[in-house]
């Protein structure tokens, strides 16, 4: 699969105002976002979005399956579902963690529950979130694990200059347009309603 080419739709996919503000969100938190041109954040949105929403309809093509459990199965990925009690400290909104050696997923089981519980009487709306947890952060990996065995990294196609020493430049990625690509990705494979960052929202652990 090649990330790459997800770049060339000849018609971009069209996103809501909810979701383009959930994506901007994501980004907002990268550590170089202050360093990005206003003109520029509406077109690195866009890529980053179609990237994640192209990679999960070609992937279901494919695979003729939209199941993130079984998906993960069937391209040898490992899932761990961690209950220790140590996995649930660090940041609340890391519910799950991607390595690659060997591709290994890691859902956090007890971040999870705490999530479900201030998910619980949110509207109906968030049910669909509560019911579809676990596979969404499924879902969010199983990009960063396409991402990863492509060795093409959608946060690599746009640059931010942090010295320009005239003979050599320094430049680094905005990491989290990856994270943006996942959000869409896990979006567009289960069919939910809108970025599932929005379950981040409101409330910080």
């Amino acid at each position: 699969m090649d990330l790459h080419k997800l770049k060339r739709t000849a018609k971009p996919l069209e996103w809501a105002d909810e979701d383009r503000e959930l994506a901007l969100g994501i980004l907002r938190t990268d550590p170089l976002f202050r360093r990005v041109e206003d003109s520029a954040v509406a077109g690195l949105l866009d890529c980053a979005l179609s990237a994640g929403a192209e990679c999960a309809e070609e992937l279901i093509e494919e695979q003729d399956c939209a199941d993130p459990l079984r998906l993960s199965r069937r391209m040898g990925i490992r899932v761990l579902f961690d209950i220790s009690r140590s996995a649930s400290a660090g940041s609340f909104n890391i519910l799950s963690t991607y390595t690659h050696q060997p591709p290994t997923i890691t859902v956090y089981e007890n971040r999870l529950r705490l999530c479900r519980e201030k998910l619980m009487g949110r509207g109906k709306r968030n049910n669909v979130f509560l019911a579809n947890l676990t596979n969404i952060c499924v879902a969010h990996e199983i990009y960063h694990h396409i991402e990863r065995k492509s060795l093409k990294f959608i946060n690599l196609q746009h640059r931010i200059t942090i010295a320009d020493l005239r003979v050599v430049k320094i430049q680094k990625s905005l990491s989290m347009l990856s994270e943006v690509a996942a959000n869409a990705f896990a979006m567009r494979l289960m069919e939910l309603p809108t970025l599932p960052s929005i379950i981040h929202e409101g409330f910080e652990v």
